[in-house]
């Protein structure tokens, strides 16, 4: 999961929208209330996450297409005129660029481990590299050079790299000795591998999804099963994320396909679901949080999905394609867009969650097991007890709340609503354990 909350009502609509000089084809990253986003205008951006007021801007030397990844107070970043980069968060000034290679450029998102930065320089008529960087200087201190031409992103383990690339490849690399951990071919990809669990990582294969064991065994592969298998070249990642499945917590992995369908699986392969009325294709990876899948489409959709049954909770329409992937954070999706803007989308249930400080309403503790304890300065006479399914589980009257016992409840997600003289004045997201 990428983070602990999610807009998951009706009701969605812009808290704020701010517009770059470009289209946009990377996904946003928001750290410490500050929004990271790059655009086609070739410009890197900090945004307040609350207002969506510019904070700096950074011209680079050409479109960047790869999203930043933020470590302490650096940020790193990738663009086709070939640098990768290293800013300053504070205020978007240089620390160091490279450019390893005179014609390859930087797409895919950095990775950092081991206070080294790990990027692929992508080269058309040019043999390049995975290189590894020095987070401090830019000095290069790591080169894997068997792979060519990545464009996905690169995972990390603790003594592995894991990537694609479009030699109908995917690798697997030791960090300590540079050498080759697997390598398999005619598996054609471009988006990232994902680790599944300790033992395996999975990647989009054309028009399937395959796990493989570390060491690059095949452990399942599951068809879309539409229409007959293409070389599609699959640009979406699969993602993996603990949903509540009739009321049992459950990894599960969920993926946007180029056959107009997403699909939701079980960590051994089995489909749960598979949703194939979508007009448009999915280039996006999905994000799970608080048992909602949220994935764009190139119907110009982000879609907000159930993910127990695929059913949709709620869609916003932006003016572009959506190739990237949300970021959930504090009860805000943000998200961007091909139409060069970057949304900030919060419900009215979320804006009510919001008002719990304002109010001086809280709940503890979350997660709980047996009781919810409300501390409030206003007097509660009726609570409702919602599940992340939309069905009211639980109604309670009575005169003054002070706890709201919970341990007849399945494990799960959950919306408490609070009322007082039969209004309702807040809401609040709490866990069952």
């Amino acid at each position: 999961e990428f983070n602990a909350s999610g807009v998951s009502t009706t009701g969605v609509k812009p808290k704020w929208i701010f517009t770059t000089g470009a289209a946009i084809t990377s996904s946003p990253v928001v750290v410490n209330n500050v929004l990271y986003i790059v655009s086609d205008d070739k410009k890197i951006y900090a945004l307040n996450a609350n207002s969506g007021a510019l904070i700096w801007s950074y011209t680079t030397g050409d479109v960047v297409r790869s999203s930043a990844t933020i470590t302490g107070d650096s940020l790193f970043i990738g663009s086709n005129d070939g640098y990768l980069y290293c800013l300053k968060t504070t205020d978007g000034s240089l620390v160091w660029k490279k450019k390893i290679y005179t014609s390859g450029s930087v797409k895919a998102c950095p990775t950092v481990a081991y206070n080294t930065v790990f990027a692929t320089w992508h080269g058309m008529f040019e043999t390049t590299n995975t290189v590894g960087l020095d987070i401090k200087t830019g000095n290069e201190k790591w080169r894997y050079r068997r792979a060519r031409a990545n464009e996905g992103a690169i995972s990390a383990d603790a003594t592995r790299l894991f990537f694609p690339s479009s030699d109908n490849v995917v690798e697997g690399a030791h960090i300590a000795t540079e050498q080759t951990a697997f390598y398999r071919t005619g598996d054609h990809n471009k988006g990232s591998m994902t680790i599944l669990d300790e033992n395996t990582v999975l990647y989009a294969k054309e028009t399937a999804i395959q796990a493989i064991t570390k060491t690059g065994g095949l452990v399942w592969t599951t068809n879309v099963g539409i229409g007959a298998d293409q070389d599609l070249s699959p640009l979406t990642t699969p993602a993996v994320g603990t949903a509540n499945i009739a009321g049992i917590p459950t990894k599960m992995i969920y993926w946007g396909t180029l056959k107009n369908s997403i699909m939701a699986l079980k960590a051994d392969g089995s489909q749960l679901w598979h949703r194939k009325d979508f007009t448009a294709p999915f280039n996006s990876a999905p994000v799970i949080s608080q048992n909602v899948v949220y994935v764009g489409n190139d119907d110009n959709k982000m879609y907000a999905l159930n993910a127990e049954d695929g059913s949709t909770i709620w869609s916003y329409t932006t003016g572009g394609v959506i190739q990237t992937s949300p970021w959930v954070e504090n009860g805000v999706v943000y998200l961007s867009s091909s139409d060069g803007k970057v949304y900030a989308m919060q419900s009215d249930t979320v804006s009510a969650i919001n008002n719990l400080n304002d109010q001086l309403i809280k709940i503890s503790p979350n997660p709980t097991t047996e009781k919810l304890f409300i501390k409030s300065n206003q007097k509660i006479d009726y609570v409702r007890i919602i599940s992340s399914s939309g069905q009211v589980v639980d109604l309670m009257e009575e005169s003054g709340f002070q706890q709201v016992p919970v341990n007849q409840l399945s494990n799960g997600v959950y919306t408490i609503e609070m009322y007082s003289k039969k209004t309702k004045i807040a809401n609040a997201i709490f866990v069952k354990k």
